[in-house]
Protein backbone atom coordinates (compact mmCIF):
# COMPACT_ATOMS: atom_id res chain seq x y z
CA UNK A 1 0.00 0.00 0.00
CA UNK A 2 1.48 3.39 -0.29
CA UNK A 3 1.91 5.61 2.96
CA UNK A 4 -0.21 8.41 1.85
CA UNK A 5 -1.07 9.56 5.59
CA UNK A 6 3.16 9.59 5.88
CA UNK A 7 3.61 11.38 2.32
CA UNK A 8 0.78 14.65 3.67
CA UNK A 9 3.01 13.96 7.02
CA UNK A 10 6.79 15.08 4.93
CA UNK A 11 4.68 17.58 3.00
CA UNK A 12 3.32 19.79 5.88
CA UNK A 13 7.34 19.15 7.60
CA UNK A 14 9.35 20.14 4.28
CA UNK A 15 7.15 22.68 2.51
CA UNK A 16 5.32 23.83 5.35
CA UNK A 17 8.00 24.03 7.97
CA UNK A 18 5.52 22.29 10.69
CA UNK A 19 6.70 20.61 13.53
CA UNK A 20 8.43 17.32 13.41
CA UNK A 21 6.17 15.98 15.95
CA UNK A 22 3.60 15.44 13.18
CA UNK A 23 5.90 12.57 12.25
CA UNK A 24 6.42 10.78 15.73
CA UNK A 25 6.25 12.09 19.27
CA UNK A 26 9.10 12.71 21.77
CA UNK A 27 7.71 9.57 23.60
CA UNK A 28 8.64 11.42 27.22
CA UNK A 29 5.33 10.87 27.88
CA UNK A 30 2.09 9.30 27.03
CA UNK A 31 -0.19 12.41 27.15
CA UNK A 32 1.99 13.72 23.84
CA UNK A 33 -0.20 14.04 20.61
CA UNK A 34 0.88 11.04 17.95
CA UNK A 35 2.88 11.58 14.87
CA UNK A 36 2.23 9.50 11.96
CA UNK A 37 5.14 6.90 12.74
CA UNK A 38 2.99 6.48 15.87
CA UNK A 39 -0.13 4.98 14.21
CA UNK A 40 2.31 1.96 12.68
CA UNK A 41 0.51 -0.55 14.63
CA UNK A 42 -2.85 -0.10 12.54
CA UNK A 43 -1.18 -1.69 9.84
CA UNK A 44 0.02 -5.57 9.60
CA UNK A 45 3.90 -4.32 8.69
CA UNK A 46 4.49 -0.93 8.04
CA UNK A 47 7.77 -1.76 7.50
CA UNK A 48 6.11 -3.07 3.64
CA UNK A 49 4.18 0.26 3.25
CA UNK A 50 5.37 1.91 -0.04
CA UNK A 51 6.62 5.65 0.92
CA UNK A 52 7.44 8.37 -1.74
CA UNK A 53 7.52 12.76 -2.18
CA UNK A 54 5.87 12.46 -5.51
CA UNK A 55 3.77 10.26 -7.97
CA UNK A 56 1.42 10.88 -10.88
CA UNK A 57 -1.87 12.10 -8.86
CA UNK A 58 0.37 14.79 -6.92
CA UNK A 59 2.57 17.59 -7.86
CA UNK A 60 6.13 17.86 -8.12
CA UNK A 61 7.55 18.76 -4.63
CA UNK A 62 9.45 21.60 -6.27
CA UNK A 63 6.60 22.56 -7.52
CA UNK A 64 5.22 22.85 -4.35
CA UNK A 65 7.70 24.11 -2.53
CA UNK A 66 8.36 26.80 -4.63
CA UNK A 67 4.53 27.89 -4.36
CA UNK A 68 5.24 28.05 -0.59
CA UNK A 69 7.62 31.61 -2.00
CA UNK A 70 10.71 29.15 -0.96
CA UNK A 71 12.24 29.02 -4.49
CA UNK A 72 15.91 29.54 -3.22
CA UNK A 73 15.75 26.63 -0.76
CA UNK A 74 13.65 24.03 -3.35
CA UNK A 75 17.01 21.74 -3.35
CA UNK A 76 18.26 22.20 0.26
CA UNK A 77 14.41 21.21 1.53
CA UNK A 78 14.01 18.32 -1.28
CA UNK A 79 17.61 16.70 -0.37
CA UNK A 80 16.17 16.36 3.36
CA UNK A 81 12.67 15.06 1.77
CA UNK A 82 14.53 12.18 0.17
CA UNK A 83 17.04 11.69 3.37
CA UNK A 84 14.27 11.18 4.94
CA UNK A 85 12.12 8.96 2.65
CA UNK A 86 15.59 6.35 2.01
CA UNK A 87 16.36 6.25 5.44
CA UNK A 88 12.51 5.89 7.55
CA UNK A 89 10.61 2.90 7.71
CA UNK A 90 9.10 1.49 4.45
CA UNK A 91 9.57 0.95 0.88
CA UNK A 92 11.36 3.95 -0.78
CA UNK A 93 10.08 5.07 -4.29
CA UNK A 94 10.86 7.18 -6.82
CA UNK A 95 8.44 8.55 -9.29
CA UNK A 96 10.22 9.63 -12.54
CA UNK A 97 11.89 12.99 -12.78
CA UNK A 98 12.33 13.30 -9.49
CA UNK A 99 16.00 12.36 -8.80
CA UNK A 100 16.88 15.59 -11.62
CA UNK A 101 14.45 18.18 -9.37
CA UNK A 102 11.97 17.92 -12.08
CA UNK A 103 8.81 20.38 -11.79
CA UNK A 104 5.17 19.92 -12.17
CA UNK A 105 1.91 21.14 -10.63
CA UNK A 106 -1.67 19.13 -10.57
CA UNK A 107 -2.07 16.21 -13.83
CA UNK A 108 -1.81 16.38 -16.60
CA UNK A 109 1.75 18.92 -15.52
CA UNK A 110 3.25 16.36 -13.42
CA UNK A 111 3.57 13.83 -16.46
CA UNK A 112 5.47 15.36 -18.30
CA UNK A 113 7.94 13.50 -20.56
CA UNK A 114 11.08 12.57 -19.30
CA UNK A 115 13.96 15.43 -19.71
CA UNK A 116 16.51 12.98 -21.50
CA UNK A 117 18.33 15.89 -22.38
CA UNK A 118 19.56 16.68 -18.50
CA UNK A 119 20.77 12.83 -18.44
CA UNK A 120 22.12 12.24 -21.82
CA UNK A 121 26.01 12.24 -21.21
CA UNK A 122 26.43 13.95 -24.55
CA UNK A 123 23.90 16.79 -23.98
CA UNK A 124 25.79 20.09 -23.87
CA UNK A 125 26.93 21.54 -20.45
CA UNK A 126 24.90 24.13 -19.00
CA UNK A 127 23.70 25.34 -15.43
CA UNK A 128 20.48 23.34 -15.50
CA UNK A 129 22.60 20.22 -16.87
CA UNK A 130 24.64 20.59 -14.00
CA UNK A 131 22.27 20.82 -11.24
CA UNK A 132 19.87 18.08 -12.49
CA UNK A 133 23.23 15.69 -12.34
CA UNK A 134 24.18 17.01 -8.75
CA UNK A 135 20.52 16.21 -7.85
CA UNK A 136 20.81 12.68 -9.44
CA UNK A 137 23.68 12.08 -7.86
CA UNK A 138 22.29 12.89 -4.21
CA UNK A 139 19.74 10.08 -4.95
CA UNK A 140 22.39 7.81 -6.03
CA UNK A 141 24.44 8.17 -2.77
CA UNK A 142 20.86 7.56 -0.76
CA UNK A 143 20.39 4.54 -2.90
CA UNK A 144 24.01 3.71 -2.11
CA UNK A 145 23.85 4.44 2.01
CA UNK A 146 20.29 2.59 1.87
CA UNK A 147 21.42 -0.57 0.20
CA UNK A 148 25.15 -0.93 2.25
CA UNK A 149 22.91 -1.06 5.17
CA UNK A 150 20.60 -4.18 6.73
CA UNK A 151 19.35 -1.48 9.67
CA UNK A 152 18.37 1.09 7.00
CA UNK A 153 16.11 -1.69 4.36
CA UNK A 154 14.72 -3.81 7.31
CA UNK A 155 15.50 -2.61 10.67
CA UNK A 156 13.94 -1.35 13.38
CA UNK A 157 13.03 2.52 13.60
CA UNK A 158 13.25 4.10 17.33
CA UNK A 159 12.50 7.59 17.84
CA UNK A 160 15.44 9.21 20.06
CA UNK A 161 14.63 13.20 20.10
CA UNK A 162 11.98 15.49 18.38
CA UNK A 163 11.64 19.11 18.60
CA UNK A 164 9.58 21.32 16.42
CA UNK A 165 13.00 21.52 13.24
CA UNK A 166 15.11 18.43 15.30
CA UNK A 167 14.12 14.86 14.18
CA UNK A 168 16.89 12.09 15.55
CA UNK A 169 16.20 8.18 15.13
CA UNK A 170 17.75 5.28 14.80
CA UNK A 171 17.24 2.52 12.32
CA UNK A 172 18.66 -0.74 14.22
CA UNK A 173 19.19 -4.47 12.64
CA UNK A 174 20.63 -6.82 15.46
CA UNK A 175 24.55 -5.12 15.29
CA UNK A 176 23.81 -3.17 12.38
CA UNK A 177 23.00 0.22 13.17
CA UNK A 178 22.66 4.12 11.74
CA UNK A 179 21.60 7.40 13.74
CA UNK A 180 19.83 9.96 11.28
CA UNK A 181 19.45 13.60 12.51
CA UNK A 182 17.52 16.23 10.36
CA UNK A 183 17.57 19.83 10.83
CA UNK A 184 14.57 21.35 9.28
CA UNK A 185 15.50 25.14 10.45
CA UNK A 186 17.40 27.55 8.65
CA UNK A 187 20.30 27.76 11.06
CA UNK A 188 23.10 26.17 12.88
CA UNK A 189 21.95 23.52 15.72
CA UNK A 190 23.98 22.07 18.61
CA UNK A 191 22.00 19.27 20.16
CA UNK A 192 22.33 16.33 22.82
CA UNK A 193 20.70 13.17 21.75
CA UNK A 194 20.37 10.87 24.56
CA UNK A 195 21.22 7.17 24.09
CA UNK A 196 21.52 5.23 26.66
CA UNK A 197 18.67 6.62 28.71
CA UNK A 198 16.55 5.92 26.13
CA UNK A 199 14.42 2.72 26.97
CA UNK A 200 12.90 2.22 23.20
CA UNK A 201 16.30 1.30 22.16
CA UNK A 202 17.22 -2.10 22.15
CA UNK A 203 19.48 -3.24 24.54
CA UNK A 204 21.88 -5.39 22.02
CA UNK A 205 22.07 -1.75 20.26
CA UNK A 206 23.03 0.47 23.26
CA UNK A 207 25.64 -2.35 23.63
CA UNK A 208 27.32 -1.22 20.32
CA UNK A 209 27.25 2.36 20.82
CA UNK A 210 29.78 2.64 24.32
CA UNK A 211 31.58 6.41 25.19
CA UNK A 212 34.44 6.98 23.07
CA UNK A 213 32.86 5.20 19.53
CA UNK A 214 33.29 7.02 16.71
CA UNK A 215 30.89 7.93 14.02
CA UNK A 216 31.06 9.04 10.56
CA UNK A 217 28.46 10.73 8.41
CA UNK A 218 27.78 8.90 5.25
CA UNK A 219 26.30 11.71 3.33
CA UNK A 220 29.89 13.64 3.57
CA UNK A 221 33.45 12.13 2.48
CA UNK A 222 35.10 10.18 4.54
CA UNK A 223 36.52 12.14 7.34
CA UNK A 224 35.33 15.52 6.70
CA UNK A 225 32.25 15.18 9.45
CA UNK A 226 33.05 12.33 12.17
CA UNK A 227 31.75 12.61 16.10
CA UNK A 228 32.05 10.42 19.25
CA UNK A 229 29.45 9.24 21.73
CA UNK A 230 30.23 11.14 25.20
CA UNK A 231 28.51 10.09 28.66
CA UNK A 232 25.74 7.79 26.53
CA UNK A 233 24.96 10.39 24.19
CA UNK A 234 25.41 12.04 20.52
CA UNK A 235 26.70 15.25 21.01
CA UNK A 236 26.08 17.63 17.70
CA UNK A 237 26.45 20.54 15.44
CA UNK A 238 24.62 20.51 12.03
CA UNK A 239 23.79 23.29 9.55
CA UNK A 240 20.56 24.93 8.43
CA UNK A 241 18.62 22.39 6.56
CA UNK A 242 20.57 19.20 6.05
CA UNK A 243 20.33 15.72 7.69
CA UNK A 244 23.07 13.75 8.90
CA UNK A 245 23.30 9.85 8.50
CA UNK A 246 25.54 8.44 11.43
CA UNK A 247 27.19 5.07 10.64
CA UNK A 248 29.61 3.22 13.90
CA UNK A 249 33.21 3.68 12.16
CA UNK A 250 35.49 3.15 14.91
CA UNK A 251 35.14 1.29 18.13
CA UNK A 252 36.44 2.91 21.56
CA UNK A 253 40.16 2.09 23.05
CA UNK A 254 39.58 -0.98 25.05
Amino acid sequence: MFDYPLYQAMLDVFVRDTTFARLARPELSEDEPRGVLNEDSAYRNAYQLVTFIGNHDNPRLPTLIEEEARSDEVDERTKLALTFLFTTRGIPQLYYGDELGLRGGADPDNRKDMPWALVDEESNISLEVVAARNRRQTVRDLIRIRRSSRALCFGLLTTLYVTPSIYAYARTFFDDIRLVVLNNSPTEVRVVIPLRSNDKLPLLAKQQLPDGLLLQDELCPEGVHQVSLEDGALKICLPGRTAAVYKPSIAAPA
